[in-house]
């Protein structure tokens, strides 16, 4: 029994340490890991959901309640430009 607990513990650390940014999940299962410079967001169905920060819309927004929503973030204090899907400094956005 104690060597049953000893695998499951060792289990459950190799999974929460090969994950460590985070998943994209889809019907509840991890697609991809989040690549260097993004962290797992995941919606819980309650509100506030918030908006991911873009070039275009730097600041977050509420969307309200929204379930199943996962996606990778970039860190702060970076955005998502949209045209190249890297995470990049505010001042780095093309400018409009």
């Amino acid at each position: 029994m104690k060597v049953f607990i000893l695998y499951l513990v060792l289990a459950l650390v190799a999974a929460a340490v090969s994950h460590e940014r985070g998943c994209q999940y889809i019907l509840g299962r991890c697609q991809y890991e989040c690549p260097e410079g993004t962290h797992a967001y995941v919606s819980s169905c309650q509100s506030p959901t918030w908006s991911e920060k873009t070039c275009e819309e730097p600041t977050k927004r509420d969307m309200g309640a929204i379930c199943d929503l996962s996606r990778c973030e970039c860190d702060e204090p970076t955005v998502k430009n949209k045209a190249t899907g890297k995470c990049v400094k505010l001042e780095d956005c093309p400018k409009q």
